[in-house]
């Protein structure tokens, strides 16, 4: 009958509205938690560097979740989950090296290391890391000297 139908609908459309509901909230949760940053040197720093001195990237492209601190040079997990690393570097001063590698206060060492150490070398590494919330990592130099 008509009313029955009526009643299948119905129930059917309040399913909808739900399942609705529940994909809208996953949707804000996701764009919430979205936390990334390109950031790099605006100059070259200025050797000697020291060994275990952390690389300020001062010129910060994107900070979405504002994560990265571009005093420090620290980015902080905002949650515990799955985050990747990259750094690249290039040196253009054959007397000097450019050896940088990603730390990470959850792993207690070194997630990667580029050693980039001729004129007009580049280097790239890149990691894979648990953190928790609140854990930090950073690039920092790994002997002293350098060109950045």
């Amino acid at each position: 009958s008509v009313a029955v139908r009526l009643q299948l609908l119905e129930a059917n459309q309040q399913v909808l509205m739900d399942t609705n509901e529940k994909l809208q909230a996953q949707i804000e949760d996701m764009q919430v938690n979205h936390t990334s940053f390109l950031a790099h040197l605006h100059n070259d720093l200025t050797a000697p560097v020291l060994q275990d001195t952390i690389i300020v990237f001062d010129n910060v492209i994107n900070n979405n979740g504002n994560a990265y601190n571009p005093t420090s040079g620290i980015f902080t997990a905002p949650v515990s989950g799955t985050y990747f690393f990259a750094v690249t570097t290039r040196c253009t001063d054959g007397s000097n090296q450019a050896d940088v590698e990603i730390m990470t206060s959850s792993s207690g060492t070194w997630v990667c290391r580029v050693d980039s150490a001729l004129a007009n070398d580049a280097g790239s590494c890149q990691g894979v890391v648990e953190m928790g919330a609140g854990q930090g990592a950073w690039v920092q130099a790994f002997n002293d000297g350098g060109c950045y």
